[in-house]
């Protein structure tokens, strides 16, 4: 477990580094980061508690490459990269891997915040329970990130593409696609999340109905969910802050705000599909406080500004230690990577 304390002082490092070089070199040192994290998680083996099951699915995917049996075709385009480069379930890992630091760097840096220390705060969720582990997810979080931050440039055409893209690669993901429609009357977007939700749950339910049987680890969703009052509050005591900022971030922020009880909401139908939505609500609560943070003009609760990354970052690692310390499935995650193997 070493390895993910490690990455994550890394990327506090280069944070503080990012933010003291020059905008020309920004560039280069993300570049940098994507290859030496691409190197070090890319070709990790046996990592998660749903390694196997990715083998399968590479198994079922390649036996008939032409047949459209999942409407998630971008990660098993990826699968049938990995069959025509005749190495298997390595090329599918890292080019996930490679997508998944890339689009969550580019997202951040896209949205205006500092995508080292957003990665550093988001990682015990985003890089450790999700990215390692659900695999394909990992990816579209990631294209999420990238989504939202070209919403947040009035972008919507972009956003568009890039979460049908993340869609491509997780069902879950298209639920956010009604954001297109994010300037319009708050009853006529609540009525299309309304339409466009409950089928595309539905559909998850019934395609990852194998996850609910299966030893993968739901439980956690409280965990997770709890994280999301921190980022609620913050953003509640820079209510003023809000104010100033564009239509659609300020219904990003209330979306923010009602994602714990929606998250609670979808644990009544299944705690599964509550804890893949939380990993969303998670990247974005944190990347809306992060922009109130950098924009912050509210008086009265000034003081939060410097000590608002700060009590994120203390939250999610607290909650990180807490899942390692009683997680059954801790074993699992220990890091494992195919240079072992090829090197000895």
């Amino acid at each position: 477990m070493a390895i993910y304390y490690f990455t994550i002082i890394i990327f506090i490092i280069f944070g503080y580094i990012y933010e003291r070089v020059g905008r020309e070199n920004n560039a280069k040192i993300i570049a940098f980061i994507v290859l030496v994290f691409s190197i070090a998680y890319g070709f990790r083996f046996e990592v998660g508690v749903d390694w196997f099951n990715y083998v399968k699915v590479y198994e079922r995917q390649v036996a008939d490459i032409w047949s459209l049996n999942t409407i998630e075709v971008g990660y098993k385009a990826l699968n049938v990269i990995a069959y025509y480069m005749d190495i298997g379930i390595v090329t599918v890992i890292f080019l996930s891997t490679v997508f998944f630091i890339t689009f969550t760097l580019l997202g951040a840096k896209k949205a205006g915040v500092n995508p080292f220390y957003f990665f550093a705060i988001v990682a015990p969720y985003h890089l450790v329970m999700s990215g390692v582990n659900y695999t394909r997810q990992g990816v579209a979080l990631s294209i999420f990130i990238y989504a939202v931050a070209c919403l947040i440039n009035n972008k919507k055409n972009q956003f568009l593409l890039f979460i049908i893209l993340a869609g491509s690669f997780h069902t879950s993901a298209l639920c956010f696609a009604p954001l297109y429609f994010i300037e319009h009357k708050k009853r006529y977007v609540v009525l299309l999340f309304a339409l466009i939700i409950p089928p595309i749950v539905y559909s998850m339910l019934m395609e990852y109905s194998q996850y609910i049987d299966s030893t993968m680890e739901s439980s956690g969703v409280y965990l997770r969910s709890v994280f999301l009052l921190v980022p609620t509050v913050l953003l509640l005591l820079h209510i003023n802050t809000v104010k100033t900022f564009s239509l659609i971030e300020q219904r990003l922020v209330s979306i923010v705000i009602c994602s714990f009880p929606l998250v609670v909401l979808f644990s009544v139908l299944s705690s599964t599909i509550a804890d893949r939505f939380a990993y969303y609500f998670i990247l974005l609560s944190t990347l809306c406080w992060m922009l109130v943070s950098a924009r912050n003009t509210n008086i009265n609760a000034r003081f939060l500004k410097p000590y608002g990354n700060f009590i994120l970052f203390i939250t999610a690692m607290f909650a990180f230690v807490v899942w390692a310390l009683y997680t059954k499935y801790i074993k699992q995650y220990e890091f494992d990577s195919y240079f072992n193997y090829w090197l000895s």
